[in-house]
């Protein structure tokens, strides 16, 4: 069983940073200041399949992707955050919404340097500010990001206190979110990154995470999403150990238009040669567990697609995020890079 003490505001230390980076353009004096940052809910939702209730009966007759099927392909993917957990990309979605709404609750603070004090439903921020910060590194996906300020803010529930430090710039084109969240004595450790391209509309979204608690099983995940809402289409790569049984190991592509033909890949290893396979199909065809062809993959190379679904599993193609092949095996691969 995969705790979930991460949720929330349960974290010793976490980090959230809106900023500009390395392959999101740097932002300018001229850009318009940012007073509220925008959550991913609704975006994410509107171009990327959310299973929530699906049908009762297998996809295929290969049961890795059966949707209803705790730890198969699909609904560790898409389904909803208590089913997903960790892997899912709707529970990154969760928690960096909540991250947003967190630091928007104290934005007429972020020009105001020093120690300040704020309500927050029945508890209490105590919010410092520092606009000296000017750099950080992503852990993990070691992206280097440029910042404008630091706004650290410290919170008791029930006893216990908790760290959250947020780095961002207010003056961006670009709105990217970094957190690390951390339980040190859960033994679990998570990094989410988000970047949302105000011009294009295009947003990426990564985790990478560890579980090592004590007396269960080791858990370990990373992923990346890309995807457009205003044109419905969504592209993820997906590294995790954590399928249905305890020596599985996945690597995922999957791509598509949600409203159209999507496709997925996964190489699958179950305690013994990696299985490679792919299928085609479309969100009501898997909501409605219509059977579609699971089609083996023999050699190292698929065909090229320049369009369609096959395009987002093809990693010699640019709709295509290509395979992680790593994921964070030990708490220290998400530490804060010195």
């Amino acid at each position: 069983m995969i705790t979930r003490k991460l949720l929330g505001v349960c974290a010793l230390c976490l980090f959230a940073g809106i900023v500009a980076v390395s392959g999101c353009n740097s932002s300018s004096d001229d850009d318009p200041v940012v007073s509220q940052l925008s959550t991913y809910g609704e975006d994410v939702m509107a171009c990327t399949p959310f299973l929530g209730e699906s049908a009762a009966e297998p996809l295929s007759t290969w049961g890795g992707w059966n949707p209803t099927v705790q730890y198969t392909v699909l609904q560790k993917l898409f389904d909803d955050p208590d089913i997903s957990g960790w892997e899912g990309i709707f529970y990154a979605v969760e928690k960096i919404d909540e991250y947003i709404e967190m630091i928007n609750e104290v934005s007429d603070l972020w020009n105001s340097d020093g120690e300040h004090e704020r309500a927050y439903g029945e508890y209490t921020l105590n919010v410092t500010v520092d606009s000296t910060a000017r750099t950080v590194t992503v852990p993990f996906f070691e992206n280097e990001v440029s910042v404008d300020r630091m706004v650290t803010i410290e919170i008791e529930v029930e006893g216990e206190t908790y760290i959250t430090e947020m780095a961002f710039v207010t003056n961006s084109s670009k709105e990217v979110v970094v957190v690390r969240d951390v339980l040190l004595d859960g033994g679990e450790a998570g990094i989410f990154y988000g970047c949302k391209d105000i011009g294009t509309g295009i947003m990426d979204l990564w985790f990478a995470g560890v579980s090592e608690p004590e007396g269960e099983d080791d858990f370990h995940c990373a992923f990346k999403w890309r995807g457009s809402p205003d044109e419905g289409w969504f592209s993820i790569t997906q590294s995790t150990d954590a399928g249905m049984n305890v020596d599985a190991q996945w690597e995922i592509l999957a791509g598509g238009e949600v409203d159209s033909d999507m496709a997925f890949r996964a190489i699958i290893a179950d305690g013994g040669v990696p299985q490679d396979y792919y299928i085609v199909t479309t969100l009501d065809n898997i909501e409605s567990a219509t059977p579609e062809e699971v089609v083996p993959i023999l050699s190292a190379d698929m065909p090229d697609y320049e369009e369609g679904a096959l395009a987002f599993i093809d990693e010699t193609n640019d709709l295509c995020l290509g395979f992680l092949n790593s994921y964070p095996t030990q708490l220290s691969d998400v530490d804060w890079v010195e």
